[in-house]
């Protein structure tokens, strides 16, 4: 298997990570709302990558001091790994 990569989420992942959304919660987050998390600033997004596809990710967000966890999500044929 490739190394597992972990960086920060790029526009063009969005589609990826809605696929994992859909695969992993009962109410997802859309491909247009994490879009728009990736253009406010507080909200960010970690990835990680198995030859450039999201397998994936932790999004969290940053006000201030403190740090707020508030998703985390591995594609389901990727886990226990």
């Amino acid at each position: 298997m490739d190394e597992i990569k972990i960086g920060a989420l790029e526009k063009k992942d969005a589609p990826c990570v809605a696929k994992i959304e859909r695969e992993c919660f009962s109410v997802p987050f859309s491909e247009s709302d994490i879009l728009s998390y990736l253009e406010n600033p507080i909200w960010r997004f970690l990835a990680a990558k198995i030859s450039e596809a999201v397998v994936g990710y932790i999004s969290y967000t940053v006000i201030l001091d403190e740090c707020q966890i508030v998703n985390v999500a591995t594609s389901p044929s990727f886990r226990k790994m």
